[in-house]
């Protein structure tokens, strides 16, 4: 699983969210497989909302588990901000060829 973030507290409800989507939509077994290989996750950095948008819809071509998480706005961001995406878990691969080129935080 890549998190893509702006903050990097925010990483947590993405990891979150993602999973109970997963849990929702019958996604066990990929959930099972991820948890036997340690529950890896990596937080890679974008520059911008634009650049996050792109790997949101690449995550949705290539059909990948994801999650973007709004700021409620209790803290010091306004409510509806944008601030991180969760994408996977999946292959490597995959991962590699969407957020490969992200810097690594």
């Amino acid at each position: 699983m890549q998190c893509l973030h702006f903050t990097k507290a925010q990483c947590c409800h993405a990891t979150l969210g993602v999973y109970e989507l997963m849990i929702k939509n019958g996604h066990r077994k990929l959930l099972l497989e991820w948890k036997l290989c340690g529950q890896p996750k990596v937080v890679v950095s974008v520059k911008d909302l634009d650049e996050m948008m792109e790997v949101q819809n690449k995550a949705i071509e290539y059909d990948l588990p994801h999650y973007l998480v709004r700021d409620a706005g209790k803290t010091q961001l306004e409510s509806g901000t944008y601030t991180v995406l969760a994408v996977g878990p999946a292959p490597n691969e995959i991962l590699d060829e969407i957020t490969g080129q992200f810097k690594l935080m």
